[in-house]
């Protein structure tokens, strides 16, 4: 989520904790009575929901400066395909429900928020996990009543899957379940009736990766990032990638294959430099921080490395994961960086050092996410906040059933367990 997004949900977020008044619905129609809160909810809950859903798939945030939400959809819950869905959106501030949306599939994505021709709207995919099923559609849902604006399928039965939106334009990606370098294709599409504006031939796009930025849309599709002219779709360069990460200034973009890491060009993919390591990159990211777009590489073998977004030089190496396999999970907060592998690491974006670490006992991997004073990390079936200052908890949620989603925004992290959300307060305790 953009930076800016963030900041208007946790603004919205700090004046709904502090007392003020409630976020309110733009819909003239009546709203659904919210079912009851469910018996085991914390006391550090600010609120919880049963969403009358069996179970969720996805819990995740977003929304316009007048239309912030927390998104729930269902997923199925055992036994045949039931062919009754919902994505429904609750109020921040009340988890009181805002709109209701059915479809026959699962929601398969977070929504992403559109503004075109003076209406706002969300684009979502539906579908099931496999092509005997009905593979995934494009939805544009009206944010207000929970109506479809449009919807776009292809006739082969592929999945769709929204990878960016810029200037009224929905960007989506097509894929089947069989791995390959070409014969898929990239859309653009008019955000306003959803028609078609030009595609360009790729091979299986990913789920995530892909970003437009200054006049480009890269596409992450098949080990290789193709950079497209927005207005034609056209490939105007393109590079071998098994991740890749983006300066916030939009002038370089970073690759990575195996053991190499490149910074290459935006606007025409030139070599700036090039960085080969004697160890297997896991993956590269660079979070976005104000004045700083240092690239983290992680080693597999339990390492960080911060390089340098101008010439690729290794400003620090810092040991991090207890285990072989790292995989790279970075976030950062105002002052620190937080890593996580099978704990949290706070370092210092600068020097390398270690603040603290954060080591519990569970099994697999962990991930993390800030907060304003607030570090949340989050395992399968449980969620951790923690003091920014020390890493110690402030709680710990251990529902029995495992997470359908963490999403955060101020100081309130949003669960989805079973068919409810709970809005917990990072500051509690």
């Amino acid at each position: 989520m953009p930076s800016s997004r963030r900041a208007v949900l946790a603004s919205a977020l700090v004046a709904g904790v502090a007392g003020c008044t409630d976020l309110e619905s733009n819909s003239d129609a009546e709203p659904t009575p919210t079912d009851s809160t469910p018996a085991d909810a914390p006391e550090y809950a600010v609120w919880s929901r049963d969403t009358r859903a069996d179970r969720l798939g996805l819990v995740s945030l977003g929304g316009g400066p007048e239309t912030p939400a927390v998104f729930a959809a269902s997923a199925e819950s055992g036994g045949e395909p039931s062919g009754e869905h919902t994505l429904q959106a609750l109020g921040l501030q009340d988890g009181d429900e805002r709109w209701r949306l059915g479809v026959a599939d699962p929601v398969q994505t977070p929504p992403e928020y559109l503004e075109v021709d003076d209406r706002s709207m969300f684009v979502v995919a539906t579908g099931r996990e496999s092509l005997h099923g009905e593979a995934f559609v494009v939805h544009a849902v009206d944010p207000v009543s929970g109506e479809t604006f449009w919807r776009f399928d292809t006739d082969d039965r592929r999945f769709l899957v929204p990878m960016a939106v810029d200037d009224g334009v929905v960007f989506v990606g097509r894929r089947d379940d069989q791995y390959a370098e070409d014969g898929e294709f990239v859309y653009a599409l008019d955000g306003a009736d959803g028609e078609q504006l030009w595609r360009t031939e790729t091979g299986d796009v990913g789920p995530t990766g892909h970003a437009a930025r200054r006049g480009l849309l890269f596409a992450d599709a098949a080990r290789r990032l193709r950079a497209l002219d927005i207005e034609d779709g056209e490939v105007l360069w393109s590079a071998e990638a098994e991740s890749q990460a983006y300066d916030t200034r939009a002038e370089r973009v970073f690759v990575q294959q195996d053991g190499l890491v490149r910074g290459l060009a935006h606007a025409d993919g030139e070599e700036l430099w090039r960085r080969e390591f004697e160890f297997t990159v896991s993956r590269i990211t660079s979070p976005r921080a104000a004045g700083d777009e240092t690239v983290f590489v992680g080693d597999h073998g339990g390492r960080l490395l911060a390089v340098s977004p101008l010439d690729g030089d290794t400003s620090w190496t810092l040991s991090v994961d207890r285990d072989q396999g790292f995989s790279l999970r970075v976030a950062r907060g105002s002052e620190q960086l937080y890593v996580a592998g099978a704990g949290v690491h706070a370092v210092d974006p600068v020097s390398g050092d270690r603040a603290w670490e954060f080591d519990p006992d569970v099994e697999g991997r962990v991930d993390v996410q800030t907060g304003v004073s607030t570090v949340f990390a989050h395992a399968d079936r449980r969620v951790w906040a923690l003091d920014p200052e020390s890493g110690d908890p402030r709680w710990t949620f251990e529902p029995e059933s495992d997470l359908a989603g963490v999403a955060t925004a101020g100081d309130v992290a949003f669960v989805g367990v079973d068919g409810a959300v709970y809005a917990l307060d990072g500051n509690a305790g």
